[in-house]
């Protein structure tokens, strides 16, 4: 199953930089489990795009932790 994108730029509550929101499906042992993250591109490194990704919570997080950017 691919990623889905909640689309929505936000400041991360990890390292405070802006970043998307993205949902990431991991499968364990036949089950699929859903992870709310935040994704931050870097920039291109030869001929890929480099992606760093912060874990902020299986549970949507508090709005609050979820603010757009001022």
């Amino acid at each position: 199953m691919p990623e889905q994108h909640v689309s929505k730029v936000i400041k991360c509550p990890v390292c405070g930089r802006l970043g998307s929101v993205q949902i990431k499906s991991i499968p364990v042992k036949g089950r699929v489990y859903h992870y709310l993250y935040v994704a931050h591109y870097d920039g291109l490194h030869g001929q890929t795009r480099k992606v760093r990704w912060h874990y902020i919570g299986k549970k949507r997080p508090d709005r609050a932790k979820l603010s757009s950017p001022e």
